[in-house]
């Protein structure tokens, strides 16, 4: 992954309360991306040389399967979410960015109105969980402070951020009997709280 990993653009990112408000929105991509178990290729809040125009994205591994583009659809709907901002029904396929990308899914994935309000309250619920909380906050400050991260280093980030909080995940499955992994609840439905203080 780091080999394709363009630097950031030196000065092309701020720490303002726009610039915030984009480390946010990116970080919850890259926090869902995580959760879901999509490979990230890159998160940045910087405008790299060869896209000018652009002030942040996280660029992902493709998974064209009806799971994987669901869960694209809740990791498009999770940058907007964070910041406050809903994107509304039906989204728009001419606003050009997560709005557009959760339009072009909405008409792949065949979604009505009541799938998408599904979608959007399990996005919502899984908002509140601390874990994931802890994630985007960790994720933020680290865009904020490097403008752009290569994808290989988005769970190190977060498994740090863990660490430090004292949180701690029951085990389920081999990468966190490891040490490894970013397992929130239930891949269908938000799960009750953490055990170990993850109220």
């Amino acid at each position: 992954m780091a080999r394709d990993f363009e630097g950031p653009s030196p000065g092309s990112w701020d720490s303002t309360r726009s610039g915030y408000a984009l480390a946010n929105e990116e970080a919850a991509h890259a926090a869902f991306c995580l959760y879901f178990d999509i490979e990230v290729k890159e998160a940045r809040v910087d405008s790299p040389i060869s896209e000018a125009n652009v002030g942040g994205w996280v660029r992902t591994v493709p998974d064209t399967s009806t799971e994987g583009l669901e869960n694209h659809l809740k990791v498009t709907l999770a940058g907007p979410l964070a910041t406050g901002r809903e994107i509304p029904w039906p989204p728009s396929m001419h606003d050009g960015g997560d709005e557009t990308v959760a339009a072009r899914l909405v008409y792949i994935l065949r979604y009505d109105k009541a799938r998408w309000d599904e979608a959007v309250s399990f996005v919502r619920e899984l908002l509140q969980f601390p874990t994931i909380q802890r994630a985007v906050k960790a994720i933020s400050g680290a865009l904020l402070e490097r403008g752009a991260i290569p994808g290989d280093e988005l769970q190190a980030i977060v498994s740090d951020a863990r660490a430090r909080s004292g949180a701690r995940l029951e085990p389920s499955s081999p990468s966190d009997r490891a040490g490894g992994g970013f397992e929130p609840p239930s891949l269908h439905r938000p799960a009750p709280p953490f055990p170990g203080g993850d109220a």
